[in-house]
């Protein structure tokens, strides 16, 4: 089925009010509504609404919402068939400024206020709906553009993901699921989540295994991140080490790169919404909240997670946490 793009140009301040209203209009249909800036200097922002099938309804809604608003603008219809897709994709792979990035869901809704994306983010969404039929002209050009659409769209579906993760934080609605697992279960179910190939990883495991009582789901979620940076912010071919133990009544895992390191005044605020280090690799890409939902995980398994780091020579980061659950 061929989806339909909706879309207008406006500056910030009328961007911030027709998504508002949209979000509210459309909540109960769970159409993905997304906000781009085009460019910052002359205030130029792109509301674009995406839904399948007769879209004719959907567009006399946001019609009528914006003659409600005072803001008549014109509103441009892109359809977006199955055949066409890849070519969008190949258009948008670009490097943009995102000011502004919101996502609607059916479910959950998050915000996101700053920062560099570095994708295109039209594309990715086309991409992420749905629209994996072709036809025999295309093939060709999927098979040649599928491990880079792949990469970004995972890269978007993680931004996505990490920010329906904030939303719940905010709302109070973080909820987990505790079973027992082997802590060096746990570690290796999460190095095989990532593709660390390009470093020499060094696992020095207990004697033996410590069984844990986590969120599985949850915890990975945090090694797979602490991972994941040790991996961006190092060179390929240095060492990365992982540790995994117990400590009294408390299992710690730690993570060890050869990498930038982090100044000391960083070394906190590493843990915040949002933030990221000034001294970043130009490769290394984000949105500054892995290690803020991390934290969050981590409390909530009564625990703790540090960093230790000598700027220009590596990292360690710590995660704590009891063995067993009062």
């Amino acid at each position: 089925m061929a989806q339909t793009r909706l879309h207008l140009t406006a500056n910030k301040v009328e961007a911030d009010r027709i998504f508002a209203a949209l979000d509210t209009a459309f909540e109960d249909d769970g159409l993905p509504i997304a906000v781009l800036e085009l460019d910052e200097e002359k205030d130029i922002h792109e509301v674009s609404l995406y839904a399948d099938g007769d879209v004719d309804p959907v567009e006399a809604r946001v019609r009528d919402i914006l003659t409600g608003l005072g803001l008549p603008k014109p509103v441009e219809r892109e359809v977006l068939p199955d055949v066409d897709w890849v070519s969008r994709s190949l258009e948008g792979l670009k490097p943009v400024r995102a000011g502004r990035f919101f996502v609607h869901g059916s479910h959950d809704r998050a915000k996101r206020h700053s920062g560099d994306l570095g994708i295109e983010i039209e594309a990715g969404l086309a991409f992420g709906t749905g629209h994996h039929g072709t036809t025999a002209g295309c093939l060709e050009v999927l098979e040649q553009v599928q491990p880079q659409l792949n990469k970004q769209v995972k890269r978007l579906e993680e931004i996505i993901s990490d920010l329906l993760d904030i939303s719940k934080i905010e709302a109070g609605k973080l909820d987990f699921s505790f079973s027992r697992i082997g802590l060096c279960a746990l570690v290796k179910k999460s190095l095989d989540a990532m593709n660390h190939a390009d470093h020499e990883i060094e696992f020095e495991t207990p004697a033996t295994e410590i069984a844990v009582n986590v969120d599985v789901q949850k915890m990975t979620q945090v090694f797979v991140n602490l991972l994941s940076n040790a991996i961006k912010y190092s060179s390929p071919g240095t060492k990365i080490t992982l540790t995994a133990g117990q400590f009294g009544s408390e299992a710690r895992f730690t993570i060890t790169d050869q990498g930038i390191g982090i100044l000391p005044e960083d070394i906190e605020r590493i843990f915040s919404q949002f933030y990221r280090v000034n001294e970043s690799k130009d490769n290394a890409q984000g949105i500054g909240l892995g290690l803020y939902i991390s934290r969050q995980i981590v409390d909530g398994h009564l625990g703790r997670i540090w960093a230790e780091s000598e700027h220009g020579k590596g990292s360690t980061f710590y995660v704590s946490f009891p063995v067993e659950r009062s």
